[in-house]
C-alpha cells in the first residue's frame, strides 16, 4: 500500500490558526474518501470468521451496465400520456375492423401463420385471406398515418 502524501499545512501556511489547519486536514481526508475509498471493494470477516468481500460504495453507470442493470426510461408524464392516447386510438382503429379482418390480421400478420393455415382453421379461401390481408394493411396504413405524424 502506497503512502498517501499529506501536506504539512503549518509549514505551508505559517501563522494559520489551528482550527483552520484541522479543517484543511478533514477536507483532505474527505477528498481521499471520495476519490479512492468509495471506489474500492473491502474485505471483512463476518461473525463466523468467514472472509467476505464488500463491493465498493460507489456505483458507476459503466459498472451497473456491466451487471445487466437496466435504467428506467427518462420519459415524462406528458410522453406517457401521449403514448397511452396513441395506444387507445390504435385500439379504436382495430375495433373498426370486421371479425374476419381481425382474424386475418391476428393470424397472418401478428402470429405469422400462412394463408393455407388460416384456410384450414377458419374455412376462409386462400385468395380471400390474401386479398383481405393487403386491404387490411392499406386500411391500417391510412388510419395510422396521423398517429405517426403526431409523434
Amino acid at each position: 500500500m502506497s503512502r498517501i502524501f499529506r501536506p504539512y499545512y503549518q509549514k505551508l501556511y505559517p501563522g494559520t490558526e489551528d482550527h483552520i489547519v484541522e479543517d484543511m486536514k478533514k477536507s483532505d481526508r474527505k477528498m481521499e474518501y471520495q476519490e479512492k475509498d468509495r471506489k474500492q471493494s473491502r474485505i471483512r470477516k463476518d461473525k463466523n470468521g468467514n472472509v467476505i468481500e464488500l463491493e465498493s460504495l460507489e456505483c458507476s453507470y459503466d459498472g451497473l451496465s456491466d451487471t445487466g442493470f437496466h435504467f428506467a426510461s427518462c420519459r415524462s408524464a406528458e410522453d406517457d400520456f401521449f403514448a397511452e392516447l396513441k395506444k387507445r386510438e390504435f385500439y379504436q382503429i382495430l375495433d373498426t375492423l370486421s371479425d374476419r379482418d381481425r382474424i386475418i390480421l391476428e393470424e397472418h400478420i401478428w402470429d405469422g401463420h400462412t394463408f393455407s393455415e388460416i384456410k384450414e382453421a377458419y374455412n376462409i379461401p386462400i385468395s380471400t385471406a390474401a386479398r383481405r390481408a393487403v386491404v387490411i394493411k392499406e386500411k391500417l396504413r391510412k388510419l395510422l398515418a396521423h398517429l405517426k405524424n403526431a409523434s
